[in-house]
C-alpha cells in the first residue's frame, strides 16, 4: 500500500509516491489543472488532467491507501475541494474520506512551517501569503487571481515584460531592440502582432507566466528593465507578507515558488522590503511534502 501526493499547478502538475516506509515508489508529471471548476473549459481540464495523472499512477500497479492534493485555485471553504476529492478517490479506487484536498498555499505552508510558526509568501503562476494557526485555522492575504491583482507572481512578471514592449512598440512604432525584447520574441516564435497575440491568447495564463523565465535570463545579462521589473516584484510580494505581519504580528517569513526562485533579485528585495529577523527562501517539493502527509494519516 502507498500514499500519494499531488501539486497541482498552473503550469503542470507533480506527484510523488512513498511505500509505508517512506521509500519513493515513483514520481511524474502531468498536466496542469486548476480548482477553478465553475468554468467549464477549466473542470474540463482538470477532468481530463486528472485522468492522465491517475493513469500513470496505476502503471505501478501499488495501491494508494491515502493521497493529499495541493490544487492551485483553491481557498478552505471551496466546494471544488469535495468534487475532486471525489474525483481522485474514484479514479485511483481509494475512499473519498482518504483523499484530502486543499489548496496548494495550505500545502506549501505546512511544507515550511508547523501550524502558528510563521508567515508563507507563495509566488508560482500567482500569488498570495497565509499564516495557519496553531488551531489550523488559514488566513490568506492575495491570491485574488490575474484579473484582480498577483502582483509579483511569474504571470505579472511575463506580462509587464509583455506591457513594456508593446507600450515602446506604441511611442516608436518598432519593438524595441532590447534584450529583453529579443529574448520574448524568441519564445514567442515571431515578430508580427499577429504571432504575439496567437501566443498571449492562445492560453493566457500559461503562457504568460512560462514568459517569467525568460525574463529572468535577460536580467542575468544585464537587461536594465528586465532587472527592474524583479526588484519590482520582490516589492510586490514583500506587501503581501507585511499585510499578514499586520495581521498576526511578527513571524518568521519564508519565500516560495517556481517565481520566487527565478531571479536572485527578487528575493534580495523581497527581504530588504519586509525588514525581518527571520527570512528565508525555501525550495520545496509540493509533491513530495503532500506524499508525506499522506503518510503520515496512515499513522
Amino acid at each position: 500500500m502507498t500514499a500519494l501526493g499531488l501539486d497541482c499547478g498552473g503550469t503542470e502538475s507533480r506527484w510523488h509516491l512513498l511505500d509505508r516506509e517512506g521509500r519513493l515508489v515513483g514520481h511524474g508529471r502531468g498536466p496542469r489543472l486548476s480548482g477553478h471548476l465553475f468554468e467549464p473549459k477549466e473542470r474540463e481540464i482538470a477532468m481530463d488532467a486528472l485522468r492522465a495523472l491517475c493513469r500513470d499512477i496505476r502503471k505501478l500497479e501499488a495501491p494508494v491507501e491515502a493521497a493529499v492534493a495541493g490544487v492551485t485555485g483553491l481557498s478552505e471553504d471551496s466546494p471544488e475541494r469535495r468534487v475532486l476529492a471525489e474525483v481522485i478517490g474514484a479514479l485511483l479506487e481509494v475512499p473519498a474520506k482518504a483523499v484530502t484536498v486543499q489548496g496548494d498555499l495550505w500545502l506549501a505552508y505546512h511544507a515550511a512551517f508547523e501550524p502558528g510558526a510563521g508567515i508563507l509568501v507563495y509566488a508560482g503562476t500567482g500569488c498570495a501569503a497565509c499564516h495557519v494557526t496553531a488551531e489550523g485555522g488559514v488566513l490568506r492575504a492575495g491570491g485574488h487571481g490575474l484579473l484582480i491583482d498577483d502582483a509579483g507572481s511569474g504571470f505579472w512578471i511575463g506580462q509587464q515584460a509583455l506591457r513594456w514592449m508593446m507600450r515602446e512598440h506604441d511611442r516608436t512604432g518598432e519593438l524595441p531592440d532590447t534584450g529583453l525584447s529579443e529574448a520574448l520574441l524568441g519564445q514567442i516564435g515571431g515578430r508580427d502582432w499577429g504571432v504575439i497575440r496567437s501566443y498571449v491568447y492562445a492560453d493566457s495564463r500559461r503562457r504568460v507566466a512560462e514568459l517569467a523565465p525568460v525574463v529572468a535570463s535577460a536580467a542575468e545579462a544585464g537587461d536594465p528593465v528586465a532587472t527592474e521589473l524583479f526588484a519590482e516584484a520582490g516589492r510586490e510580494l514583500a506587501r503581501l507578507g507585511l499585510a499578514m505581519i499586520d495581521r498576526v504580528g511578527l513571524r518568521p517569513v519564508a519565500l516560495t515558488g517556481g517565481a520566487a526562485r527565478a531571479h536572485p533579485l527578487l528575493f534580495e528585495t523581497f527581504d530588504r522590503a519586509l525588514a525581518v529577523p527571520e527570512c528565508r527562501i525555501v525550495d520545496t517539493d509540493l509533491a513530495q511534502a503532500a506524499a508525506r502527509l499522506a503518510l503520515d494519516s496512515l499513522v
